[in-house]
């Protein structure tokens, strides 16, 4: 049985020329400065060290939620800044806001339960996976038509928030007795994991169906083998039942950023090289679909 990883490389190409005339010095290029990547923690208790290894001095714990900003990363480590404090954190236990189950169950309750005229509340052992549910005194009349609502806020929960497997439990409107429950099966994995990221800094990260798309900015100071290394470190984050993983690599510029965050528009940017990975019993290989610069196609493939 084969599985195939798709992987989307953004090659970067810089070029500087400097002009120098008889009446005038030469310009110093000003560097663009990378845009500050603000991340969350995204798992339940996160280690913040004094140097970025196992063997460095626990100094702060944080919880899922609280927000850091990136200040850089150093082989799959992040050196953070949060509130008047920095520390070292493992980058596979921060990224982007929706991948934080906090974050993301705060968000809904504030916004899609509006909507349902109910109070979701969250189990203190088990967070996320059972949730109870109070409805108005008046629908309790109705079991019918609790248990559709029910049903129909848990499937809106599951695609926003947890996609594992959720127990329901309605309450009365007096919130200490139990009314009705109800389970709904996973519609995906109960957690989507981090990568861990090499070299760069995650921008996005996205589930849609079995497909993964990872978005990096990254220094432009990178090899290609680092490029690849860093990718290919992303990919075995997601086994089967993932089929495909697309992973977007552009340099750590408000502009590289940008573009990252607006591939869609334009997906067949000339810049961008798509890479395909495939693992099989004959073991992992990869080759170019198109490259925008055969040269750095050629350089890239020798790596």
């Amino acid at each position: 049985m084969q599985k195939f990883l798709f992987i989307s490389i953004v090659l970067f190409m810089a070029a500087c020329t400097t002009q120098k005339t008889m009446q005038q010095k030469p310009q110093t290029a000003i560097p663009e400065k990378p845009q500050a990547v603000m991340a969350y923690v995204i798992k339940e208790t996160v280690n913040v060290r004094d140097r970025g290894s196992v063997q460095g001095q626990i100094v702060d714990q944080l919880s899922d939620g609280a927000k850091v900003r990136i200040i850089k990363n150093k082989n799959g480590w992040y050196y953070v800044q949060y509130q008047q404090q920095k520390g070292w954190i493992r980058s596979d236990l921060v990224g982007p806001g929706n991948m934080s189950l906090t974050r993301m169950a705060a968000a809904f309750n504030d916004s899609t339960m509006r909507a349902f005229n109910a109070n979701l509340y969250f189990d203190q052992t088990n967070p996320y996976r059972i949730v109870y549910l109070v409805f108005p005194q008046n629908m309790y009349n109705d079991e019918a038509l609790i248990s559709e609502r029910a049903r129909t806020i848990g499937k809106a929960y599951q695609e926003k928030v947890y996609s594992g497997s959720v127990e329901i439990r309605i309450m009365d409107s007096d919130q200490t007795t139990l009314y009705k429950k109800i389970n709904l099966r996973a519609i995906g994995p109960e957690t989507l994991p981090s990568p861990l990221i090499l070299h760069g800094r995650l921008i996005s990260l996205k589930q849609v169906s079995f497909t993964i798309t990872a978005k990096i900015a990254a220094p432009d100071s990178l090899s290609q083998t680092q490029l690849l290394r860093t990718a290919r470190e992303i990919s075995v984050t997601y086994p089967l039942p993932f089929t495909k993983v697309e992973v977007y690599i552009n340099t750590d510029t408000p502009q590289g950023i940008k573009q990252l965050k607006h591939l869609s528009r334009n997906p067949m940017n000339p810049d961008l090289c798509l890479l395909y990975f495939i693992e099989d019993a004959s073991g992992p290989r990869h080759q170019f679909d198109y490259c925008s610069d055969k040269s750095s196609k050629a350089a890239f493939m020798a790596d």
